[in-house]
């Protein structure tokens, strides 16, 4: 996959982009950045930056106090789909995939319905299998029907380890986050919960950091801590934000989601088997759009 962006500086001449599957890049007004806009009045210097790893393209504002624009719409951390336009300030940028789009983009006519452009492989890469799951998880590439291969083989957990690996960050976060709600009641939502649903909420660096900083010390047996670990490896950087930015693998959000599911299931280990179950078809409704995550608090 190649991402193509096509930037417009008011009254400045065009300048076109190419990035490759598996670039991450920095935009800004600063010479230092990967692509720099010195001409651009609305770009600070380190302004955003496109992760275009696992077969997708992300956005994610670097800056707190900067504005990035998609279709209209202020956003701090979002996927990008072939079409979309980006407004940053007097510069915008028109967005244009060649080859496959991302694992898990939106069909246009809803915002909540998945389509899948890789194999359930790809999505996986980085994720260990016995031999007998990674034969299914192979030769099933769709992941809608990797899934029911898996169920229907008595592998219940490891699709919940396929669908954690498919889902986008923010989807499998708020999978275990919406499961956790409901299993522990309103009176029992830890703070570190809480601030998990921000984050899902609005994915912005500052609530990022901020569950790092909490899951730190946090109880390495509870399910929440790994699910805010799952927010912290959904990038950019697993560095401190002082220093140069190292993304973390693609495999760990999914394998953090997968962990705080195991441990929820496993508080109760005579009805385990029937929570994980529970738990999958849970996800498997966020999945297919039936679970959207809130919009507001």
């Amino acid at each position: 996959m190649s991402i193509v962006l096509e930037a417009q500086v008011a009254g400045h001449p065009p300048r076109r982009i190419i990035l490759r599957s598996g670039q991450v890049a920095t935009f800004g007004s600063d010479v230092w950045t990967d692509f720099s806009f010195p001409a651009d009045s609305g770009m600070t210097p380190r302004h955003f930056q496109l992760d275009c790893r696992n077969e997708r393209c992300e956005l994610i504002v670097l800056d707190q106090l900067a504005d990035v624009f998609q279709n209209e719409m202020p956003v701090r951390l979002a996927q990008l789909h072939s079409g979309d336009r980006l407004k940053i300030g007097p510069t915008t940028i028109r967005v244009h995939f060649s080859g496959l789009e991302s694992s898990w983009s939106r069909d246009r006519k809803s915002t909540e319905t998945p389509r899948f452009t890789v194999t359930t492989a790809e999505a996986c890469r980085g994720v260990e299998f016995a031999p007998d799951v990674a034969g299914i998880v192979h030769s099933h590439p769709v992941p809608p029907e990797c899934l029911d291969a898996l169920i229907a083989a008595g592998q219940v957990t490891p699709a919940i380890r396929v669908l954690a690996a498919v889902l986008p960050a923010r989807a499998a976060v708020w999978w275990l986050c919406d499961v956790m709600k409901q299993s522990l009641g309103p009176e029992s939502h830890s703070d570190l919960l809480k601030q998990i649903e921000a984050w899902v909420i609005e994915p912005t660096e500052g609530h990022r950091r901020r569950i790092e900083a909490v899951v730190q010390t946090a109880d390495r047996q509870s399910p929440e801590t790994w699910l805010g670990w799952a927010v912290f490896w959904s990038g950019p950087s697993l560095a401190p934000a002082s220093v140069d930015p190292v993304p973390p693998p693609g495999h760990l959000v999914g394998t953090a989601v997968s962990t705080a599911a195991q441990l929820l299931a496993g508080k109760n280990p005579l009805t385990m088997s029937s929570t994980l179950r529970q738990i999958l078809q849970h996800g498997r409704e966020v999945l297919d759009g039936q679970r959207p995550w809130p919009t507001h608090h």
